[in-house]
């Protein structure tokens, strides 16, 4: 298609078709993507989380990480698994402040009794 030879509103037109069939893909890849599956086999589980088969091997056989055994065969509930990535959360910054001050008050407060 020559472009160039097109008027206004059939350029509008074309630009339209385009807009519309990129919409419609990505549309068709959010509806894809929300049927997630729940339960996840080790390969899932390595690629989800970024961590080897060695390293998901040795955190079960620890029993680290919540999985569930099946046969030779393990699987992981992404909520769980979800759960555990965040279990150990950092501090912020505000929140240590927060909490020295609150400490230093009551210390304060217990020299003045």
């Amino acid at each position: 298609m020559v472009i160039i030879q097109l008027d206004s509103e059939q350029l509008f037109e074309v630009i339209e078709s385009a807009v519309r069939k990129a919409l419609d893909k990505r549309e068709a890849e959010i509806e894809s993507t929300a049927t997630i599956r729940k339960i996840m086999s080790l390969t899932d589980f390595c690629e989800y989380t970024g961590l080897t088969r060695q390293t998901a091997y040795k955190l079960t056989s620890a029993q680290k990480v919540p999985h569930s055994k099946r046969g030779k065969r393990l699987y992981f509930d992404r909520e769980k698994v979800d759960a555990w990535l965040l279990e150990n959360q950092v501090a912020m910054q505000k929140d240590i402040t927060g909490k020295a001050n609150d400490y230093l008050l009551k210390k304060q407060n217990r020299r003045r009794v």
